[in-house]
């Protein structure tokens, strides 16, 4: 039976307009329900039903990744051929804690989960990783709210809710740097105990205080500029004709550097 709202597949031909209304909106609004964390919890929909299903389990001890995908496909609404691979790989950015990844992960990472050389994309196989609940991460997610929040349904099963209720803003912990159809968000990532002062402020009804960006390890400068923040990394002049590199920009791998030096080289540019 045709959904209200959705093409009518039997029909050969389809009008423009609801090509546009019926199918891209719906595709788009999945879209960037998927790439784009809310702002409300700091989650994307995959990490949401991630989180749901490890408080579900009560993920505590370490479980292989895979194990958890497959968990999470059972007790979500996820539909489709890609989601096993997409599954995995939003529970293993999760996992991540190297410099530029997350200031707080909310699953633990046992195995290759990436490093600072590709940006994480250097990780083993799911089938090889393991992960459970961070203890922080009920901390932050207090079992006593789950009562609070408002479950979706799907086909009769309650499954995760509209979004969580961190006790702070977690999309401030751990920042975005997303795109979506048509909208992108730029988020930076600030240190978990300023944020929690200024909540403390803003409850007492006082003034909070601006923040600076914050990433865990990192070693270089963030300063202030006209229009927001310069990051650099670190050189230590060794002689006239070496260099070395201590720290490098966040969001600059190291592998994508070493190409960009090579080119350099190899152009003879100094």
């Amino acid at each position: 039976m045709m959904q209200p709202g959705t093409c009518n597949y039997e029909s050969k031909s389809i009008k423009y307009r609801d090509f546009v209304n019926k199918e891209l909106l719906f595709f788009s609004m999945k879209n960037l329900q998927g790439s784009i964390p809310s702002m409300v919890d700091g989650l994307t929909l995959g990490q949401r039903k991630t989180l749901f299903t490890s408080f579900k389990m009560n993920l505590t001890k370490p479980t292989e990744v895979f194990r958890l995908t497959a968990y999470v496909n059972q007790h979500s609404d996820c539909h489709g051929d890609g989601d096993e691979q997409s599954i995995a790989s939003t529970i293993i950015g999760m996992a991540q804690d190297f410099v530029g990844s997350n200031n707080i992960n909310l699953l633990v990472p046992y195995g290759q989960f990436g490093t600072r050389d590709l940006g994480g994309k250097d990780h083993a196989s799911f089938r090889k990783l393991c992960t459970n609940l961070n203890c922080v991460t009920r901390l932050l997610f207090p079992v006593d709210d789950d009562k609070l929040l408002e479950y979706l349904n799907e086909n009769g099963n309650s499954i995760e809710p509209n979004w969580y209720i961190p006790i702070i803003p977690l999309v401030l912990v751990n920042g975005c740097h997303a795109t979506g159809t048509c909208f992108s968000s730029d988020i930076p990532k600030y240190h978990p105990c300023e944020i929690i002062e200024n909540v403390r402020r803003f409850l007492n009804k006082e003034e909070m205080v601006p923040m600076k960006p914050w990433y865990r390890g990192f070693r270089g400068t963030i300063k202030k500029s006209a229009k927001g923040y310069t990051i650099n990394g670190l050189v230590e002049r060794i002689n006239e004709q070496t260099v070395r590199i201590e720290e490098l920009p966040i969001r600059m791998w190291t592998e994508d550097y070493k190409k960009f030096l090579e080119k350099k080289n190899c152009s003879g540019a100094h």
